[in-house]
């Protein structure tokens, strides 16, 4: 998301800029699977690492969670949580 507004204030030559811009990246960790399209260039990820695998605990070193195991159709669980955070009268 990349918003971008100007306001000017016809009694004076004072305008004022509001800046906001929001990235959410989705590559899990950082550089994702570490491994670069050569094609394309894009890092791809390591989403699947969301899952819980029965016999292993996760990266961040927790156990196995049986509502988070690969299943068809299903999506991992994920703490992502996108915000933007507002500060009025600044």
């Amino acid at each position: 998301m990349f918003l971008l507004l100007i306001e000017t204030n016809n009694k004076s030559s004072q305008g004022h800029l509001l800046l906001i811009l929001s990235m959410t990246t989705t590559v899990n960790y950082v550089f994702g699977a570490g491994v670069l399209s050569p094609s394309t260039g894009i890092v791809l990820n390591n989403e699947m690492d969301d899952f819980s695998t029965p016999t292993e605990n996760t990266a961040d070193k927790l156990p196995p969670a049986p509502a988070n195991f690969i299943e068809p159709n299903k999506r991992p669980l994920s703490s992502m949580t996108p915000i933007i955070v507002l500060k009025v009268n600044f």
